[in-house]
């Protein structure tokens, strides 16, 4: 350290350039070298992990269902919404409002219910309904792989008039 103290920073600069180059080259020896099993050392490899759930095309079986809900008053809580869509839908696993920063609700949730069928249910039944005098609108959230395909459109040269 104290040798460093009599060097210019250029010279210090210059020498741990130099310092780690020499270890990046020297890392690729010992890279190619490792390859090699030293002392007849295997090196242990993790065993492919079970299949858990049945799966669909590559996807795992779904068992819950989800909706957006939009158009509720700013009163409402989670164990409101919770307790009316148990009752009206089926059974609900989670509810998750939005709120705005001052912490006011924005009234829109998630709703997360535990079976496949029930936010279809939900939204069938209940689109629409007067909140307050104001429509609640509901929209069921699917994952990818059961979202229809989008259709192709034409190519512009087609589509020029």
């Amino acid at each position: 350290m104290s040798a460093k103290l009599d060097k210019s920073l250029d010279e210090i600069l210059v020498n741990r350039r130099q310092g780690v180059r020499n270890r990046r080259r020297g890392n690729r020896a010992k890279a190619a070298s490792a390859a090699v099993p030293v002392g007849g050392v295997k090196k242990s490899t993790k065993s492919a992990k079970p299949a858990g759930k049945a799966t669909q095309g590559g996807h795992p079986a779904s068992t819950e269902s989800k909706i957006m809900v939009s158009g509720l008053p700013a009163d409402v809580n989670e164990a409101n919404i919770k307790e009316y869509f148990t009752k009206s839908a089926g059974p609900v696993k989670r509810v998750m409002l939005t709120y705005n920063q001052n912490g006011t609700s924005r009234g829109i949730a998630s709703i997360v219910f535990s079976k496949p069928d029930t936010a279809a249910k939900a939204a069938k039944d209940l689109n629409g309904l007067l909140v307050d005098g104001r429509p609640m609108k509901i929209e069921v959230v699917v994952d990818a792989s059961h979202a229809p395909a989008v259709p192709t459109s034409k190519p512009l040269g087609d589509r020029v008039a």
